[in-house]
């Protein structure tokens, strides 16, 4: 690991993790359990639309790059035309969803800057960090990823410390200010130190084709995760998803290093091709093993640190150690989808990825529909990590019966 891009991004998603800790406790110290459960609501229901930002080119990109490295700069201005182009277009889709969200606490401006900030700008953020990643510079497509959670993070203390609390409008108008100077950050650095763009030609910016499953993938693969907020608040009150959602950010902020380590192989397993290779074998077999101690590790140091996350984080969310143990004891199952998944989506099966995701996803709702009139977030929590246990054992099954191999296994 010390000689390879692992260092780099453990190092930044460990940075990354300290930031979102600060941001997370300055969020809910301002906005209490209901205020930052519109947040999370507003925020989870961009991501879904960010799903499909790019239109899977950002993904493609490296693809492309890793197995034709002279194809970099005419990927790189298909995605960011695409980016700009349907970031636009989705940003308005998002704001019309607004009518059935909005309500006298958080009002359309909220809306609309939670539109410009995740669906808009970030996606920028998004592609620059994918051309670096695909041009091959893996470390500083990582640490660009810290820009916009250190601005946020800066900026809301600033607020804080000035004025003691915030209005939940105030809140997003800083998360748009912030995501707006780390975009034009990103583009800059891009500008300076990639390639020049190659635009493509009208007729070729639009042909999409199979690239628009990865923008699938990403909304099967973060759906049921996000889709969970807004479903709670649905059944259990706005209060509940304010708990569940500081909860799953607590522990989603320790699963930002699996994500940024699997991330930095990406460039590697797509150079080897289609065809599952004994090397993928490999990758799966020593990643499995480091994420489940590193998963028990987390545990442990939630388990320590249960009784005294809902003091940091304020009034109103004392009884969240519970829900940070399941989601804990989640953790461990999450990387090794994520790691399976993996190795689908760059052997050119993301369409089974899509499937299992999918499966996964029903197999929750009908979970939810259940667990969560019953015992909210504690519900949702446990539903969540039935679900991700049944997508690892219906993969398991595949893999074993070799629907995964249509094409020849070679070692």
């Amino acid at each position: 690991m010390l000689l390879s891009h692992q260092v780099v991004a453990i190092g930044a998603q460990g940075t990354k993790v300290l930031l979102l800790a600060a941001y997370l406790i300055l969020a809910t110290r301002a906005l209490g359990p209901e205020g930052y459960g519109y947040v999370a609501v507003a925020t989870s229901v961009a991501l879904l639309f960010v799903q499909f930002v790019g239109l899977g080119s950002g993904v493609a990109s490296i693809r492309e790059s890793a197995r034709d490295p002279e194809s970099f700069s005419l990927a790189w201005g298909s995605a960011l035309l695409r980016y700009l182009c349907s970031g636009l277009l989705l940003g308005l889709l998002y704001l019309f969803l607004g009518l059935w969200f909005v309500d006298e606490t958080m009002g359309y401006l909220s809306w609309a800057l939670v539109a410009l900030s995740e669906v808009v700008l970030l996606p920028l953020c998004m592609v620059t960090a994918y051309a670096f990643m695909a041009y091959g510079r893996v470390r500083v497509s990582l640490l660009m990823q810290l820009v916009a959670p250190l601005l946020k993070t800066c900026l809301l203390l600033v607020f804080l410390v000035a004025g003691g609390s915030l209005e939940l409008e105030a809140f997003f108008f800083i998360m748009a200010g912030s995501t707006a100077v780390a975009s034009a950050v990103s583009m800059i650095l891009a500008i300076k130190f990639l390639p020049s763009v190659v635009w493509p030609s009208t007729s070729e910016a639009w042909k999409v084709g199979s690239d628009i499953l990865y923008s699938v993938n990403s909304l099967t693969n973060q759906g049921t995760l996000e889709g969970s907020k807004p479903l709670t608040m649905g059944m259990s009150g706005v209060a509940d998803v304010g708990l569940y959602g500081a909860a799953m950010r607590v522990v989603s902020a320790a699963a930002l290093p699996i994500n940024s380590v699997i991330q930095s192989q990406s460039y590697r397993l797509f150079g080897y091709g289609s065809v599952l290779k004994e090397e993928h074998f490999t990758f799966l077999f020593r990643y499995v093993l480091a994420f489940l101690l590193y998963g028990s590790v987390c545990f442990l140091f939630f388990w320590i640190l249960s009784d005294y996350i809902g003091l940091l984080l304020g009034e109103g969310f004392g009884s969240i150690g519970d829900l940070v143990l399941i989601l804990g004891a989640w953790l461990p199952f999450y990387s090794i989808r994520q790691l399976i998944g993996a190795v689908l989506t760059t052997t050119d099966r993301v369409k089974e990825r899509v499937y299992l995701d999918i499966a996964s996803g029903l197999f929750f709702l009908g979970l939810a529909v259940y667990l969560i009139p019953l015992y909210g977030a504690v519900g949702t929590s446990v539903g969540i990590m039935a679900a991700e246990i049944f997508w690892i054992l219906i993969a398991v099954i595949f893999f074993k019966r070799g629907s995964f191999s249509s094409k020849r296994f070679h070692k």
